[in-house]
């Protein structure tokens, strides 16, 4: 994920190696031994698509707390979710707000939380210590049998985590632009406006080429026309129509004639290598946005 600081020690513990779901699990249950009503409503447990960026609910008493678990190894959580946090944190009628990660926060973040005072944070440290030594996750054989539903519910998870790894990423681009900046309402009518404009001229382009095609076309009918019309050359004299030299034209001469001004299969691929030609130079000659 652009822009996003790598934790100053990875850790490759047993935690480290396990499952984003199992860590949700864990979590849950270590917070129901401590006297909380807890209500798992994070992905790894309700199968949903997105948990709206929260995982846990916990209740105890006139104590109403939303958790969220961030099970990052390799990278900082920053301030944008602590921000985040308190925001749910509001909207849900909360007294309080707990962020996890199996990792690292960044300095922003841990100023934002203690800023607020009502944002707890649980680093990589506060976590082992929570759910203390864990087993070591098993290897994962070559064959393995799998109920049918099992399969379904882990590809589901797999690919609904995958999905949601893959629109932050989209909405951080679209947030940030192309180098990791904001881009303001400015920018993005710029966008706009570069877009339309390049379309406005591709079909300005696209109009070109059918009208220099049929004209094209029109140019190598008539020429044929004129070639099987008789012309006069101008030598300064008048010309005198001799109708009497000239037969009549029966039925079937005529049906030839009309037979012979239709274009041939030459001239038609001659006439469509003009028009390629003309495309050729419309494209060199025709700026791009």
């Amino acid at each position: 994920m652009r822009g996003l600081k790598k934790v100053s020690n990875r850790r490759t513990d047993a935690l480290a190696r396990t499952g984003w779901v199992e860590v949700e699990h864990m979590l849950a249950e270590h917070y129901r031994r401590a006297g909380f009503v807890v209500d798992h409503v994070g992905t790894g447990a309700s199968g949903e698509r997105f948990d709206g960026g929260i995982d846990l609910k916990l209740r105890r008493n006139d104590e109403y707390i939303v958790v969220q678990c961030k099970h990052w190894n390799a990278l900082k959580v920053p301030h944008n979710d602590v921000h985040q946090l308190i925001g749910l944190m509001v909207n849900e009628g909360a007294t309080g707000a707990i962020l996890v990660t199996s990792g690292e926060f960044t300095r922003a973040a841990i100023e934002a939380a203690t800023r607020q005072g009502h944002v707890h944070l649980v680093d990589g440290d506060d976590l082992r210590d929570m759910l203390g030594p864990l087993p070591e996750p098993e290897a994962p054989s070559r064959w393995v049998a799998v109920s049918e539903s099992d399969l379904g519910r882990h590809a589901t998870s797999l690919s609904r985590h995958v999905g949601e790894r893959l629109l932050d990423a989209a909405e951080d681009r679209i947030r940030k632009g192309p180098r990791g900046r904001s881009m303001g309402v400015t920018a993005i009518g710029t966008v706009i406006r570069a877009a339309l404009i390049k379309g406005v001229l591709s079909l300005i382009f696209l109009i070109a080429i059918v009208l220099l095609f049929n004209y094209f076309v029109r140019a190598t009918v008539k020429n044929l026309q004129n070639d099987l019309t008789p012309t006069s050359h101008q030598s300064g004299h008048a010309i005198t129509p001799v109708q009497e030299s000239i037969p009549p034209v029966t039925r079937p001469e005529r049906a030839r004639i009309r037979i012979i001004q239709q274009p041939t299969p030459e001239e038609i691929r001659e006439s469509q290598r003009k028009a390629d030609e003309a495309m050729k130079v419309l494209e060199a000659t025709t700026p791009e946005v």
